[in-house]
């Protein structure tokens, strides 16, 4: 997918995405979590009705099936949604964690807990299930045996939907989809909708599918030959993204999940211990515990600020955390380590921006619903994202300096 910047500088970067029932639930790095209740709290505020935690919690426990965490009276036990809190962490991440809880952040052993304080260290809930297998969107709410009982129910894939059927008239009027064929555009069919048609394609698919129906902004749709049933210039704009920049270190070989890599008997011994109790390297996450926290409680020296227990309530909209810094046990992004033979593994501070400010779009490029828009993600193109990504980093490289 090409991507553009509004920022001073310029680049284009390939951004994956999961091409596949359950989406990027198929290829992500498997955290399950739920973010705290302030966030929740801070819609409501906004105006959107009954967004608050008090009525998103009951949901999330209603999908949930918390394998580590079942007596905790804030997760559910009798969802579909499986996840666990896996305790075999590498040293190097214990190792963090020591210095983090050192360094003042609250050690919590439940990511999830809503009564938790906003600043914490904590080991990350992944979504594997009781075989120790990745838990998708797809295997959870769309089994097999589900999707065989259902009459009503028919999963088209290996299709693209090109656009909706839009009847002109006040107000506008859905009244199917169009969708063809990904491999073959000859093979093209109209879905009528009896009631209603829901579009929920993803932060990106989404705009550009209502793009290419003719909502969205007049100008541009009518300069690539789409007709404009309504200029709502909001369509594709404001797409916003988290930013993460990895901090990267060498570690042993045997402390990295780079050992793989390195040492075959030790693959073909992790492979085994997988296959036979789904335990070891393999049945982990990579990203396996954390450090959350306001910015604004780091000075410039990167020490924590006394914090009044008013600072800790999880429930406040304006103790929202908006840094974190996750561990990995591997290199993270580096071409030159991947072409080293390993003879030493890495270890990833990955710094993100939990709050950004800054503002993308999605953009058609072409009337071809084959052609992918172009996203430009808009990185730090506010500045008030900046300070938290340099506090972020420089937090990272205080733990560094303490291993």
């Amino acid at each position: 997918m090409a991507v553009g910047s509004s920022s001073s500088v310029e680049w284009q970067l390939t951004m994956v995405t999961g091409k596949a029932l359950g989406g990027s639930t198929k290829i992500n790095g498997l955290i399950y979590h739920r973010s705290v209740p302030g966030e929740y709290n801070a819609w409501q505020d906004a105006g959107r009705k009954n967004w608050s935690w008090q009525h998103v919690e009951p949901f999330f426990k209603k999908s949930e099936d918390s394998l580590s965490h079942g007596t905790s009276p804030s997760r559910g036990i009798e969802g579909p949604w499986q996840n666990q809190s896996v305790k075999e962490h590498f040293a190097s991440v214990r190792t963090n964690v020591k210095i983090a809880t050192e360094f003042g952040v609250p050690l919590l052993t439940e990511a999830n807990d809503p009564g938790a304080p906003v600043v914490a260290c904590t080991p990350l809930d992944a979504t594997i299930d009781r075989e120790n297998h990745r838990c998708s969107t797809d295997a959870a709410f769309l089994p097999r045996s589900l999707v065989s009982r259902r009459r009503n129910l028919n999963i088209c894939t290996g299709t693209i939907c090109t656009s909706l059927d839009i009847k002109d008239g006040n107000p506008l009027e859905v009244n199917g989809v169009f969708i063809e064929v990904e491999s073959d555009v000859t093979q093209r069919y109209h879905v009528t909708a009896t009631r209603e048609v829901i579009l929920c394609a993803g932060a990106v698919a989404t705009p550009q599918i209502l793009l290419f129906s003719g909502i969205g902004p007049e100008r541009p749709l009518k300069e690539i030959g789409v007709k404009v049933f309504k200029d709502l210039p909001g369509v594709g704009a404001r797409f916003q993204d988290h930013i993460s920049v990895p901090i990267m270190f060498k570690a042993l070989l045997d402390n990295s999940i780079e050992v793989l890599m390195g040492k075959p008997l030790t693959a073909v011994g992790q492979f085994l211990k997988y296959i036979l109790n789904g335990k070891g390297i393999l049945g982990q996450q990579v990203q396996q515990a954390d450090v959350v926290l306001r910015s604004a409680l780091l000075d410039d020296n990167t020490q924590l600020y006394s914090m009044e227990p008013g600072e800790l309530d999880a429930s406040k909209p304006s103790n929202i955390p908006d840094i974190e810094v996750m561990f990995l046990s591997v290199n993270a992004t580096d071409q030159q380590f991947d072409g080293i033979a390993k003879s030493f593994g890495g270890f990833t501070y990955l710094c993100t921006v939990l709050r950004p400010q800054s503002y993308g779009s999605v953009q058609l490029t072409s009337s071809d619903p084959r052609q992918q828009p172009l996203w430009d993600i808009g990185t730090l193109t506010n500045e008030a994202d900046r300070v938290p990504l340099q506090k972020a980093m420089k937090l990272a490289l205080m733990l560094a300096s303490n291993v």
